[in-house]
């Protein structure tokens, strides 16, 4: 865990802004690194952290021996029994976090503005921790994730593999329907997360649907649990407001196996009953490579 970025797994702070940039055409690696080097070097006296992915056709380019085996691009999902799960993978993600808002703003605007001349914005989302890690329809976050040490393993790339203390990194943005939510009665609502709503325990037995949005996404495979590691961070106006869905995990296949319960690409055709009141608009893979291979693609 020493050489991963150690943002991938601080929390606490309440205020974040996310990042997803596509190189622009004739854009030259060179030039984009260094603009990502201006870019991380904002001088603010209250720097707010920062991780850093890359997509999985950049990050072979730049670093051909350092790609996981299974780092690809996320691929659209079309759905046959609930909403589509669309792509827009890009070339860079950064992901800022502070408790002070004007650190995290300042932060992510420069960034912006240091990058633009070879990289278009596809995606520029602040958001902000809904009281006590809660979701903005009521319920706990991030409740399954894994504790202390076992958060390593699960989030990084195993010592061994190319790679090494990177993390496959997933963001997805969600727009909530909360009307239609809210109009449920709590123990309904409960039923399509998978937990009861205020004292965040999770059903069991005949209490548990099979379409519960914990039932889809806890999953093991030849008897592995497919743990990942979320960081996700509600965000919103009045008019539009969501989750960005944020995760690392040591392999693709933990994250694309959840996705396919969630969506009814599953052998059992079952979807999670969250997405008749939450849409994805967007969808990505990254690699955020360990703090060394980062320092040494970006050191001047």
């Amino acid at each position: 865990m020493q050489n991963a970025q150690k943002s991938i797994f601080t929390e606490g702070f309440r205020h974040h802004y996310a990042l997803e940039l596509k190189l622009r055409q004739g854009a030259s690696d060179q030039d984009f690194l260094l603009a990502l080097r201006t870019a991380l070097s904002n001088g603010l006296d209250n720097p707010p952290q920062c991780a850093v992915g890359f997509g999985p056709d950049l990050w072979k380019r730049l670093s051909p021996d350092q790609v996981p085996a299974d780092l690809t691009s996320f691929q659209a999902i079309k759905s046959p029994v609930t909403v589509d799960a669309p792509a827009s993978q890009g070339d860079l993600w950064l992901w800022f976090k502070n408790n002070d808002p004007s650190s995290v703003f300042d932060a992510a605007l420069i960034a912006r503005n240091a990058l633009i001349d070879t990289c278009e914005v596809i995606l520029s989302q602040p958001g902000f921790i809904y009281y006590e890690s809660m979701d903005l329809m009521g319920f706990e976050d991030g409740t399954a994730n894994p504790k202390e040490d076992d958060r390593f393993p699960a989030a990084l790339v195993a010592s061994h593999q190319p790679g090494a203390d990177g993390s496959i990194v997933f963001t997805q943005k969600w727009v909530h329907n909360l009307p239609k939510f809210n109009a449920l009665d709590d123990d309904e609502q409960g039923r399509v997360i998978g937990r009861t709503k205020y004292d965040n325990e999770e059903l069991e037995g005949d209490d548990m649907p099979d379409d519960s949005h914990v039932s889809r996404t806890d999953v093991k495979i030849d008897g592995v649990a497919q743990k990942i590691w979320r960081q996700s961070f509600p965000f919103g106006t009045t008019e539009e407001h969501g989750l960005y869905f944020l995760s690392f995990a040591c392999e693709t296949q933990r994250i694309q196996v959840q996705l396919d319960r969630m969506f009814g690409i599953a052998d059992d055709g079952l979807y999670d009953r969250i997405t008749e009141f939450s849409t994805p608009v967007t969808g990505a893979y990254w690699f955020a490579p360990s703090q060394s291979a980062l320092d040494r693609l970006i050191r001047p």
